[in-house]
């Protein structure tokens, strides 16, 4: 657990305990944070005494801990001054997060603790700090006082190392059910009431009695007090027994309803002169103490004693003349009827907001499980992770972000996105951020953001259907290992292809030389070999070309030396080399050029002749026999349009996400024609990019294929 103890203390008796408590957490294996609060100016006892009648509050100085939020449990440690010291009200005050926080309550007195306990100024400070915590909506689960003063019953004797180990073995046991607890504590704090209301009663009792005695004017003999006290001190003594013990709590109130009731009856019989009125008013305003418990039953209960009470009386001379049953019954019976009514709608009204506090509490558990989860898969998480909130402030960076931008997370966190990209570590931010809004959604966008450090980043709105936008979550994947092996890879492809173009074109010019009988006459039947020979040579420097062109592509070498060219005059002479394919499959071609004269595009000639020519070549070779191809060039201000449409095969649906990577083939043209590398768009795309322009496509299979691209005009 992760624990807070805030306190105040001004002759260093509160911050000896608050100590003790500390060392007996720590040992418990608790992360223990402490908070002392302090006021800004100090004062005498009198001098908090007079700001207390007077102005009732205190400023302190601003804590160093001003949410508690994080922390599992909050101890908070006062000296007793009669109600809570002025500065540790004002911190609860001030204090973030103490809504449905566990409390810990410990106080300091200069008198005996057990004996403080149980007088009416330890349950005004329990009452107000209770009050304040309550409002907070904090809960206070253990408590604990112990002498600044008295070395027996101070934070080093046994008596106060017991303590502190009982309290702290309290706060740190998880309470399984709110409803259980806090109508087991009510019922503590109200037999404490009433222990405390006997203690009053018996103390000046047997004050008035001596008074009395000294002037002359007793009431009652000391036989006659003596007799009535010692039944008020049994059933003080029982209840103090059941208060210390914790045990038969339950019966604590029924011991009242019979003592109280049995006390009024019996005093009467020693006073000379009664009257009816003053003793059933006694009785209702019993009823009245025990409705203090939330019991019905407890009320039912004091008012059948009660009843009964009033029989003795009522057979007992004088009483019989004084009192009035036809009257007073009923109107007891009534008292009590309507008193354990209302107790009964306060005590169903008390139990069902504890249980909604089981529900919220257990809601809240659940809450902060998956959140411990949540804040585990982040801080675990492989790549790097930023969650800004919806005022795109940074709330939370992992580990591994951390280490990306070698940074510390209370440096950088709560700081908006300006503040961020004003930091040269955070500067890359700025591409995704433009006037105070993040770019819609970034997907796998690579940056170089050192020299060996390659991050692919993307950008994934947080969305709640009733909230709304909650944040942004920036996902930072290292991918320096694989660019570097893709490096690697590159380099090997571009090496081997350049030591195999040599020896190929020196077979291929071979071959020509025996086909164009230049080496001596050959037969037509070793011509035929031969150019099988050549042909398949000539698909090996394709394919080494192909793969040369993606290594210069990858290796950012590609060269391109661009001119003003008429991108009409360059379809032309391409559709011309598939004239005899297209003839022998019939195929019905059409170029539709435009009437008007398309203004002049600056481009590499040889890079996009390659370009018409893939598309080309996959629209001839992909369309069926007597089929339709068709070439539209259309042109506008700004860019020039070249569609290559076909009626073949099409591509499939779920392979059309990869129509533009490096060796895709689409699997029914492979049950079609298994020659070909998968190169030919991959090159066809990169260069259409790098001139500035685009390329798409539309396809069904079946059905056919639509390839656009367009290149800008030469301004």
């Amino acid at each position: 657990m992760k624990i807070l103890i805030a306190y105040y203390s001004k002759t260093g008796g509160t911050e000896k305990v608050a100590g003790a408590i500390k060392k007996e957490l720590e040992g418990k294996g608790h992360a223990v944070d402490v908070e002392k609060v302090k006021p800004a100016k100090e004062h005498s006892f009198w001098g908090w005494f007079f700001i207390r009648l007077f102005r009732g509050e205190c400023n302190i100085q601003p804590p160093k801990i001003q949410d508690v939020s994080e922390y599992d449990l909050v101890c908070l440690g006062t000296p007793n001054w009669t109600r809570l010291s002025l500065p540790v009200a004002r911190y609860l005050r001030q204090v973030k997060g103490l809504k449905y926080k566990n409390i810990g309550f410990f106080a300091t007195t200069t008198l005996l603790p057990d004996v403080e306990w149980y007088i009416l100024s330890m349950y005004l400070l329990d009452l107000t700090a209770s009050r304040i915590i309550e409002k907070r909506g904090g809960r206070i689960i253990a408590s604990v006082i112990l002498s600044s003063f008295f070395k027996r019953w101070n934070f080093t004797s046994e008596y106060g190392k017991r303590a502190i180990k009982n309290f702290c073995d309290k706060v740190e046991t998880p309470i399984k059910s709110l409803k259980d607890y806090f109508l087991k504590q009510k019922e503590i704090e109200s037999i404490r009431f009433l222990v405390i209301l006997f203690s009053i009663f018996l103390l000046l009792s047997f004050l008035g009695q001596i008074i009395s005695s000294i002037t002359a004017n007793q009431v009652l003999t000391w036989s006659e007090y003596l007799f009535l006290f010692v039944i008020g001190f049994f059933s003080y003594f029982s209840l103090l027994t059941i208060l210390e013990g914790k045990t038969w709590v339950f019966w604590g109130k029924y011991l009242i309803g019979i003592s109280l009731p049995i006390l009024l009856t019996l005093t009467p019989l020693f006073l000379a002169f009664v009257q009816g009125k003053p003793i059933i008013l006694g009785y209702i305003l019993i009823f009245v103490l025990i409705s203090f418990f939330r019991d019905p039953k407890a009320v039912i209960f004091t008012g059948a004693v009660t009843v009964l009470s009033y029989g003795y009386l009522f057979f007992n001379y004088p009483f019989s003349e004084v009192l009035q049953p036809t009257l007073d019954i009923p109107f007891l019976l009534l008292g009590m009827g309507m008193i354990s009514f209302i107790t009964q709608k306060l005590q169903k009204h008390y139990i069902n907001s504890l249980e909604a506090q089981d529900e919220i509490e257990a809601a809240r558990k659940r809450a902060e499980e998956e959140k411990d989860k949540t804040l585990t898969i982040i801080t675990n998480f492989a790549d790097g992770l930023l969650v800004f909130n919806s005022e795109n402030k940074l709330v939370r960076i992992n580990p591994q972000a951390e280490k990306f931008f070698n940074t510390k997370n209370q440096k950088v966190i709560g700081k908006t996105m300006p503040e961020l990209v004003s930091s040269s570590k955070f500067k890359f931010l700025a591409g995704f951020f433009k006037k105070d809004k993040w770019i819609k959604k970034v997907f796998r966008k690579e940056l170089n953001l050192k020299k060996k450090l390659t991050l692919e980043v993307s950008t994934v709105p947080m969305v709640s259907g009733e909230a709304g936008k909650l944040g942004t979550l920036v996902i930072l994947h290292d991918i320096t290992r694989e660019k570097r092996i893709e490096k690697m890879k590159t380099e090997f492809v571009s090496l081997t292809a350049h030591q195999l173009k040599g020896p190929l074109s020196g077979i291929k010019w071979t071959l020509r030389m025996f086909l164009d009988d230049e080496l001596g006459k050959v037969t037509p039947e070793q011509k035929k070999f031969l150019g099988k020979t050549y042909q398949a040579n000539e698909k090996m420097i394709a394919l080494i070309n192909d793969l040369l062109n993606v290594a210069m592509i990858e290796e950012g070498k590609y060269v391109y030396k661009p001119v003003s060219t008429d991108l009409g005059s360059m379809i032309q002479p391409q559709i011309d080399s598939l004239r005899e394919e297209i003839k022998r499959k019939k195929l019905k071609f059409e170029f539709k050029k435009p009437v008007a004269k398309l203004p002049q595009v600056t481009v590499d000639a040889e890079k996009i002749d390659l370009v018409i020519q893939n598309l080309l070549e996959n629209a001839v070779r992909y369309t069926p026999s007597g089929k339709e191809v068709t070439v539209s060039l259309k042109g506008g201000i700004k860019e020039i349009e070249v569609t290559v449409a076909d009626t073949g095969v099409g591509i499939p649906r779920y392979q059309q996400k990869r129509v533009f990577t490096k060796f895709f083939r689409g699997a029914n043209v492979m049950r079609m024609e298994t020659e070909g590398t998968g190169l030919g768009l991959f090159i066809t795309k990169n260069i259409i990019e790098a001139h500035g322009g685009k390329i798409w496509f539309e396809s069904e299979e079946n059905k056919g294929t639509t390839f656009h691209f367009t290149l800008p005009v030469k301004k």
